[in-house]
């Protein structure tokens, strides 16, 4: 009697499904090797992403304002004198003298917004500090300057710079929280 004769390539296709059961039946290891470490040398902590040139007022005209804006500032083209903001604008600038500065904004309230508004009120904040609340009692052109608390800015050292916006207007078609329409905010002499 004659042996069924397997060929190698049949061979090969009835050794393939049984390699790959018993690979599955391998056991994980227990443990993995701990990954390379490495040890920072000594000295301070490497410099973060550095802000552009330390200054007083930031302008939404700036060609750099983009790098300013942390937060809920709508975006416009270059140069634009203006931006919208949203409920909660937050930006952060380097302020090189720190000494008798007053807070300082600059906005625009729109007669089609402060219709549904009515007057609106800042909480400003810098630095984690709630350091003024002025209200605007109508629409239009408005400047506020509110002394700036000794202690709270520090020389060279990044201001986080915040306001939030009471009560916002509320878009009806898609539920966008506009602010103020602002031209400047940062910091102004005293006296100047």
């Amino acid at each position: 009697m004659n042996a069924p004769r397997i060929t190698p390539p049949r061979l090969l296709l009835a050794a393939l499904p049984l390699a790959c059961l018993l690979a599955g039946c391998a056991r994980p290891p227990d443990s993995l090797p701990m990954p390379a470490q490495y040890t920072m040398p000594a000295g301070p902590e490497p410099a973060a992403a550095s802000l552009p040139d330390a200054r007083l007022i930031l302008s939404m005209a700036d060609a750099d304002i983009d790098a300013h804006i942390v937060a809920d500032v709508m975006h416009a083209e270059t140069g634009e004198p203006a931006r919208w903001t949203n409920a909660r604008p937050a930006f952060r600038m380097i302020v090189a003298d720190v000494e008798d500065l007053d807070f300082y904004i600059h906005l625009f309230l729109p007669e089609s917004t402060f219709r549904v508004t009515g007057p609106v009120k800042l909480a400003v904040t810098i630095n984690g500090a709630v350091v003024a609340t002025p209200e605007f009692r109508s629409e239009g052109d408005h400047e506020f300057r509110s002394a700036v608390p000794a202690g709270i800015l520090r020389k060279g050292e990044p201001v986080a710079l915040s306001f939030e916006v009471r009560p916002p207007y509320q878009s009806p078609q898609d539920g966008t929280k506009l602010g103020v329409l602002l031209f400047s905010i940062g910091f102004r002499k005293q006296g100047a």
